[in-house]
């Protein structure tokens, strides 16, 4: 959970992610200006009622407000395009190629896998460490608790701000 100030600048973040005043973004949601001041500049620590509104009329969550998720609206991936868009948006983010591998049988070609191929180095250590978790499951040296409470934990290693330049590995890992 995020610290009471966070908390502020997360409210912060979602007015004027809506461009308003925090007169305007106050009269929208029901509360004085001076108390949306008084959180934004963590003079007070935001009620309950205060977040609930604010996550319901600008569709923000409220676990996000409170900083228990990352995602301001994490995205369920119900149908496939839903991964698909994901995917374009990591893409976007940290520097990556798309590999085929083909199978050749009797005259037919087929692709039967795909990889993702990254060159950012913060990514490539976090699919590291993702991956002896991911062994330690597999070979029943941990339970999936366990192996949740370690995702958990190696995820919020990761905490930083990803740069606007990617950082690149000239030896690009697979995933």
């Amino acid at each position: 959970m995020l610290e009471a100030r966070e908390i502020g600048n997360r409210i912060k973040e979602v007015r004027e992610g809506l461009g308003m005043t925090q007169k305007q973004f106050a009269d929208m949601i029901g509360f004085t200006s001076a108390t949306v001041s008084a959180y934004e500049n963590n003079k007070k620590t935001p009620v309950l009622d205060f977040l609930i509104t604010v996550a319901e009329k600008c569709d923000v969550s409220l676990d996000w407000l409170c900083g228990i998720v990352h995602d301001e609206k994490p995205a369920e991936m119900k149908i496939y395009s839903d991964l698909f868009q994901k995917l374009i948006d990591i893409s976007e983010k940290v520097n990556c190629d798309i590999e085929f591998y083909t199978i050749n049988e009797s005259e037919k070609s087929y692709h039967n896998s795909v990889s993702l191929k990254f060159w950012n180095v913060v990514v490539i250590e976090f699919a590291e460490a993702w991956k002896k978790a991911k062994i330690l499951l597999k070979d029943g040296m941990i339970d999936k608790n366990m192996y949740d409470d370690l995702m958990q934990g190696i995820i919020k290693r990761f905490d930083g701000t990803i740069p606007e330049q990617p950082i690149l590995d000239d030896n690009p890992t697979f995933l």
